[in-house]
């Protein structure tokens, strides 16, 4: 299991097309920790994280990261307060850009799947899981 924190370039890491696959507890993220549920005998199945953060190049050379995310998190069912497996299954695509916040903010997106994260030789992989 992996420990957070997980430090990469960011658009290093795009531009030699890399993988990066893991799996973190879900009691690793600090908000979370308030709605999953202990359960020792699903304990290995349950409550982790798997992740897969990739990169690549467009045809027009433009950095992008996928992240994949899967877990099954072990939840109280609001009703009957049994514990419920609830299945997550993610994707979210981010353009790196050497653009700052501001102008992030102002720039029109070209493709509403598509989110942009400034370009950072120390990116905290973990901030976006």
């Amino acid at each position: 299991m992996n420990q957070l924190p997980i430090i990469i370039n960011n658009l290093h890491f795009s531009a030699q097309k890399q993988t990066l696959s893991g799996v973190i507890d879900a009691f690793a993220f600090e908000r979370l920790r308030d709605v999953l549920v202990q359960d020792a005998a699903n304990a290995e199945a349950q409550n982790q994280v798997r992740y897969t953060l990739s990169g690549w190049l467009d045809a027009q050379n433009r950095a992008f990261l996928v992240l994949r995310l899967d877990a099954s998190l072990l939840m109280s069912c609001q009703r009957c307060l049994t514990a419920v497996a609830v299945p997550i299954a993610l994707k979210f695509t981010y353009l790196v850009t050497q653009q700052t916040e501001e102008e992030m903010l102002e720039s029109e997106v070209m493709d509403g799947d598509v989110d942009l994260i400034e370009m950072d030789t120390q990116m905290d992989v973990g901030l976006l899981i």
